[in-house]
C-alpha cells in the first residue's frame, strides 16, 4: 500500500490530524497519567503477586525501572521519541485541505486526565473562529466554572483548566461555540 502515492498522502493528513487531537503528546501523556492514577492502589498488589521491578522482562525499554514511578517514566520517554520518529519518517505529504475535508468529528470533546486532582486538560474543534464558552456545571446545573475565549483559527483547540478544586464527584464540562454545544462528563478525585 505505501507504493500508492494517494494513499501516503491519506496516510500523512490522517497522522497530521490524529497529532493534532488524539495523539497529541500532551493528550496521550495526560491519558497515562490518567491509568497510572487509576492503577496507583492495584499496582501495589500486582508487584507484591509478581516482584519485577528492577527485573528486565522482554520489550522493557532500558535503563530498566526499579519503582513504579520510573516504569511510567519509561513508558512516557519511549512514547515521546516514537511520535517524534513518526513525525519525521511518515511518509506521503499532507496539503492541509485534506485534514479538513476528513475532519467529521466537530465538538467531540476528549478530556485528560479523567478523574483529576485539580487541573485537567480537554480538547474540542471549532468549525469557524469566534468566541467559545467553557462552563463546569455539577450534578443540578449550577455553574461552578465559566470562561469565554475568543479563537482565530478553526480545528482542534487544547484548553486547560487550572485550580479547580471543588471536592470529589461528577461534574459536567458544557462548550459552547456559534455552531453547537457540547457536553462532557468530568470527574475529580477518587471515586
Amino acid at each position: 500500500m505505501l507504493q500508492d502515492p494517494t494513499y501516503k498522502d491519506m496516510l500523512k493528513c490522517r497522522w497530521t490530524q490524529l497529532r493534532q487531537s488524539t495523539l497529541h503528546t500532551d493528550a496521550l501523556l495526560n491519558q497515562i497519567d490518567t491509568m497510572a492514577t487509576l492503577l496507583n492502589e492495584a499496582k501495589d498488589r500486582h508487584f507484591a503477586k509478581w516482584p519485577v521491578l528492577g527485573i528486565a522482562l522482554w520489550a522493557n525499554p532500558l535503563p530498566v525501572a526499579n519503582d513504579y514511578v520510573g516504569e511510567i517514566t519509561n513508558m512516557k520517554t519511549y512514547i515521546q521519541q516514537r511520535l517524534l520518529w513518526l513525525d519525521v519518517n511518515m511518509p506521503g505529504t499532507c496539503t492541509g485541505l485534506a485534514v479538513a475535508e476528513k475532519n467529521n468529528d466537530t465538538q467531540q470533546i476528549k478530556v485528560y486526565p479523567n478523574p483529576f486532582a485539580d487541573k485537567f486538560s480537554f480538547t474540542f474543534n471549532i468549525a469557524k473562529p469566534g468566541k467559545v464558552h467553557c462552563e463546569i456545571n455539577d450534578s443540578a446545573g449550577k455553574v461552578l466554572y465559566s470562561n469565554l475565549e475568543t479563537y482565530t483559527t478553526t480545528g482542534i483547540q487544547i484548553f486547560v483548566v487550572n485550580n479547580f478544586s471543588r471536592g470529589s464527584g461528577v461534574y459536567f464540562l458544557k462548550i459552547k461555540t456559534n455552531e453547537d454545544v457540547s457536553t462532557s462528563r468530568i470527574v475529580s478525585g477518587q471515586l
